[in-house]
């Protein structure tokens, strides 16, 4: 269990002010030193007229400035930021919730971390600079969540000495453009079995806030993926739309299609280098 002061902080953290270096300046200055001295003055001067224009214009900030404060440590209790896979609560892969988070590292063509970065009563996150200055703080594996992008595969890139796939570093490259330093929308399937959050990805369309992207969808169609070949396959209810989507790339000769659809699969591919 968090602490107070820690509860205290990240509510200040997370505030709508904290996406500007300078706004975030003003945002504590307010909270940490104008509360003091304008509370004192509200409440302990004898001679405080509540009709005076500027006496209603200080009490309002006052209440403002704390009402925001205390909403923020009071959300924060009960949506807290998890800082890796093994923080998120079971029940919440069973109701298959939504993390918000930015994307702060891509190791492969299909896998990826991110900082979680619950809203605030306010509507609104963390942005990618203080998200990449939690990293920076700790270690990427203690303060990031591990993703696996769910329903696909994407080809192999060179690792442990192994050789890559064709279109494995496109593929990687391609994905590091589409999402790092992003916010991202994970739907939570499950946990794999190196601690991965498995779950479908979306990402804000750049030309349209209101639209969100599945970025799992989107790489099968573009051709940097194909689909998950292992029997749990989860496609969250949205199938046809992956298999239209490999047809598509196929029929176009996209990505890892471009010599016809006779390729080496990934799961092919790792079945062969174990």
């Amino acid at each position: 269990m968090d602490s107070i002061s820690e509860w205290w902080n990240n509510a200040l953290h997370y505030s709508i002010m904290m996406h500007y270096p300078l706004l975030s300046f003003i945002n504590r200055f307010l909270l940490l030193t104008l509360s003091i001295p304008i509370g004192l003055y509200s409440f302990l001067e004898p001679s405080f007229d509540h009709r005076d224009p500027w006496s209603a214009v200080l009490s309002c900030i006052y209440t403002i400035v704390i009402m925001v404060s205390l909403m923020n440590v009071l959300h924060l209790l009960v949506n807290r930021r998890y800082k890796t896979a093994a923080d998120i609560p079971e029940s919440w892969f069973k109701q298959r919730k939504t993390l918000k988070g930015v994307v702060v590292h891509v190791g492969d063509a299909d896998g990826f971390r991110i900082v979680h970065t619950p809203i605030n009563v306010l509507g609104f996150g963390a942005s990618s600079r203080q998200a990449a200055s939690t990293v920076r703080r700790g270690s990427l594996v203690k303060e990031s969540i591990s993703i696996r992008l769910a329903s696909i595969d994407a080809p192999e890139c060179p690792n442990f000495g192994k050789p890559g796939q064709p279109f494995g570093n496109e593929a990687k490259e391609w994905l590091t453009q589409r999402l790092l330093n992003r916010k991202v929308h994970v739907e939570l399937f499950k946990l794999d079995q190196y601690n991965r959050v498995v779950a479908m990805v979306y990402v804000r369309s750049r030309f349209n806030p209101f639209r969100k992207i599945n970025v799992c969808l989107e790489m099968v169609e573009k051709g940097y993926a194909t689909l998950y070949e292992g029997r749990d396959v989860d496609f969250g209810g949205q199938k046809e739309l992956f298999v239209k989507a490999e047809q598509y790339a196929k029929s176009k000769r996209l990505g890892l299609w471009v010599d016809g659809p006779n390729v080496e699969t990934p799961a092919q591919y790792k079945k062969k280098h174990r």
